[in-house]
């Protein structure tokens, strides 16, 4: 599948993130999550771009899940779509919030 050369390139880039955000405060983004992981198979988390939102991705997100057998996470970045707004919004910031998502959820 042409999906898991993909993967492999983006996770170290996102363990690089996040790692460099620990111990800052974290809060609960707004998001919407399609379908349900089988025991098998790794969820997959969508994050939009600067003027994005997470409605952007939704039916590609349907249709992953449904033919991937896994749950897909559409996140709101802080100050976008329907997440709460924050006065800070550097990278640091966006990558804390992430973070904390994946822990609180167990993904």
């Amino acid at each position: 599948m042409a999906l898991r050369p993909c993967l492999r390139q983006v996770r170290p880039i996102c363990r690089k993130l996040l790692s460099s955000s620990s111990g800052r405060s974290v809060f609960e983004p707004s998001y919407t999550k399609f379908g349900e992981q089988e025991t098998s198979t790794s969820p997959i988390l969508f994050l939009h771009g600067v003027f994005g939102s997470k409605i952007n991705f939704s039916r590609a997100a349907k249709r992953l899940s449904s033919e991937l057998g896994t749950s897909c996470y559409l996140l709101d970045c802080r100050n976008h779509g329907t997440s709460p707004w924050r006065e800070s919004m550097g990278l640091r910031e966006l990558a804390g919030d992430v973070e904390g998502f994946v822990k609180r959820h167990n993904l």
